[in-house]
């Protein structure tokens, strides 16, 4: 259990804050202007109302910048006061294990292991149920409720709307 004395102690100053959230914005704007560049040469369709490969990638880089504007911004505006329960709770997480962190990254690639062999409609609500029990949303039934319609819904807009196909899996082609 931290006391004030160690919870003063454990705070990054704002200084230091500052100087992290200003080289991460210029990092995320250096990535962003790079998809920018190189979304701008994606080839063009011959149909008039398209918009294009390029579009979907500059919107979205564009909308890192601002985000990353944004991170710089909200460590120059005052936060709000805490109180010493908010402190003492704050100072119990400073470090936190790097455990879940790890598990989720290999969830991630067995995810992308098993949606070769199984497909996305079997191997995504099995990943999704598991992120949500690891980010500590264990419920019984809305758990893999969820999981299953929200592959559902992603299934039917990338295949029926987009007209992109999900993979089958090899052991049922």
């Amino acid at each position: 259990m931290a006391t004030k004395e160690n919870t003063a102690s454990l705070a990054v100053p704002r200084r230091q804050r500052l100087r992290a959230a200003k080289v991460v914005a210029l990092l995320l704007c250096a990535v962003a202007v790079g998809v920018m560049i190189n979304a701008a040469s994606f080839p063009s369709t011959a149909i008039e109302t398209d918009i294009g490969a390029g579009a979907f990638p500059i919107f979205y880089a564009g909308l890192l910048i601002v985000l990353a504007l944004l991170l710089v911004v909200r460590e120059y505006t005052p936060g709000q006061q805490r109180n010493s329960s908010q402190e003492q709770e704050s100072a119990d997480n400073i470090h936190p294990g790097y455990g879940r962190t790890a598990t989720g990254i290999i969830l991630t690639a067995v995810y992308i292991v098993l949606m070769g062999y199984l497909g996305y409609l079997i191997a995504t609500p099995l990943f999704l149920a598991s992120i949500m029990v690891l980010m500590g949303y264990i419920h019984r039934l809305l758990t893999p409720l969820m999981a299953i319609l929200l592959t559902i819904v992603l299934w039917l807009l990338f295949v029926q709307v987009l007209q992109v196909p999900l993979p089958v899996g090899s052991l049922f082609e």
